[in-house]
């Protein structure tokens, strides 16, 4: 069993296996299946119990041994967003991107992953180096000009 951080949960585990490690002995090594994941996130420490199928499990990694888990996740291309820069398009979502030409906005539709406290994680719509108006969208309309720090 694991106390996983629920957003390491959100990731595809590749090949869908875990690389199990036992504490005492970093040479005694097997591999699992994630077997399952609690519907519940502990209050207190904000992470998921997670249990794992060990694979022909060596002798050295008995029940109740300490071990280290680790899986590699496929890469995702996600953009984290403050909430104050979603917007709508009719009942789609869309965010102010900014001409770096014109210094003008327009509005963008994007595909939306997650919501997170705080957040939104944008997995579509938006290309890397595009700027995005994170304050004061509701004040915008096409077309506006805007300044905006080079930073």
């Amino acid at each position: 069993m694991f106390d996983v951080p629920e957003s390491m949960l959100l990731g595809d585990v590749e090949k869908g296996q875990i690389a199990l490690t036992l504490v005492s002995d970093t040479n005694v090594r097997s591999t699992g299946d994630v077997r399952e994941i609690s519907p519940v996130v502990d209050p207190k420490s904000l992470t998921v119990r997670v249990k794992v199928a060990i694979h022909d499990p060596p002798a050295a990694m008995a029940l109740g041994s300490a071990v280290a888990g680790t899986a590699e996740a496929r890469p995702a291309r996600k953009i984290n967003l403050p909430w104050a820069a979603l917007m709508a398009v009719g009942s789609s979502p869309a965010v102010w991107v900014v001409d770096t030409n014109t210094s003008t906005v327009r509005l963008k539709p994007v595909t939306i992953d997650a919501y997170r406290a705080g957040t939104v994680l944008i997995t579509g719509g938006l290309e890397p180096g595009e700027r995005v108006v994170v304050d004061g969208g509701k004040l915008l309309s096409p077309g506006e000009a805007v300044q905006y720090s080079q930073d």
